[in-house]
């Protein structure tokens, strides 16, 4: 059904939504909207009830083992269903498809589903995927304590020895940041044998036309004026920025720095320590200057405010856990 795959992969959060979608406007490329494992966004498939029963029963890392005939029949069904998403979009074989999928712990599986001929990992510092999760509410609405618990289930596998320390980790910031750590070091160990493109987030956003040609030559596509005109709505549109879970008309310069007037400042002061601690090296971001009087203010009536909803919702003891 497509005689080229690209593959966008990186954390939830991390802008592969938007790359996907300037990716998509490049020469003879189609794009999948949303991910194709995002179900409830698209059409039903033959494969899509039981994709989703293969997923709940899945551990937190899913990983491929040509042998073991149920990780082969899970690729088969993603296949499958990827193959009728192709047909119903698109209405039969592409050219070049681009799909993105922001679940790095699921790249064994879906790179033996889709065989992808080139893979984009978007590398986005963590305190922008926490700005996003705390605006959005996505501690609860995506589960991260469930996901936390499968999480230490793949640990006491694969590193034991870290069990004690993982289990004193009790705000869900850090444990986002622990799950991406791990989680962006697996995809990039698998990736080995492919062609690769690592894309760091922030840089992409602050010169985005530069950075997006060296992407498209490295991809072997055609770039120019035309493209460039194409794809400006993307990253520097007219009047004001979209809004939006999954808005994708933003400008490039606000993107990367979003956080700032959205995390409260002792969470910034926090996961930066625990980023230390943990020994990531968060070298692609350019340095930036502390929060202003003024996002301070901001920050601090937004995080009160979110709090406040929070007590309602769920009672002062999850607020308390939560600071």
């Amino acid at each position: 059904m497509w005689k080229r795959l690209i593959l966008v992969q990186g954390h939830r959060r991390s802008g592969t939504t938007w790359i996907a979608a300037v990716l998509g406007k490049a020469e003879d490329v189609s794009l999948i909207p949303y991910e194709p494992l995002w179900l409830k966004h698209h059409p039903e498939t033959d494969a899509s009830i039981q994709i989703i029963e293969k997923r709940r029963k899945s551990g937190w890392y899913i990983d491929f083992n040509s042998e073991d005939e149920d990780q082969v029949l899970f690729a088969r069904l993603i296949r499958k269903h990827l193959e009728t998403l192709v047909d119903f979009y698109f209405g039969g074989p592409v050219n070049t498809l681009v799909i993105k999928e922001p679940h790095p712990n699921w790249m064994p599986v879906l790179r033996a589903a889709v065989r992808p001929d080139h893979v984009i990992f978007l590398d986005r510092h963590p305190l922008g995927i926490l700005n996003s999760y705390e605006k959005s509410g996505l501690y609860d609405g995506w589960e991260t304590d469930d996901e936390w618990q499968k999480f230490l289930v793949y640990m006491q596998k694969t590193s034991p020895e870290l069990l004690p320390v993982l289990e004193k980790i009790k705000h869900p910031a850090k444990r986002v940041v622990y799950m991406a750590y791990i989680g962006r070091r697996l995809c990039l160990e698998a990736q080995e044998d492919l062609p690769f493109t690592v894309v760091q987030y922030e840089p992409l956003c602050l010169d985005p036309y530069n950075e997006f040609e060296k992407i498209f030559r490295d991809l072997g596509w055609r770039w120019d004026g035309a493209i460039q005109e194409m794809i400006k709505p993307l990253v520097d549109p007219d009047g004001e920025n979209e809004s939006g879970f999954v808005a994708v008309h933003k400008r490039s310069e606000e993107r990367a720095y979003a956080w700032r007037k959205e995390m409260a400042p002792h969470l910034i002061r926090s996961i930066s320590r625990f980023l230390e601690k943990i020994g990531w090296e968060v070298d692609r971001m350019p340095e930036f200057e502390p929060l202003n009087f003024e996002e301070k203010l901001r920050c601090g009536r937004i995080y009160l405010k979110r709090r406040y909803s929070w007590l309602r919702r769920f009672g002062l003891r999850s607020v308390l856990k939560s600071l």
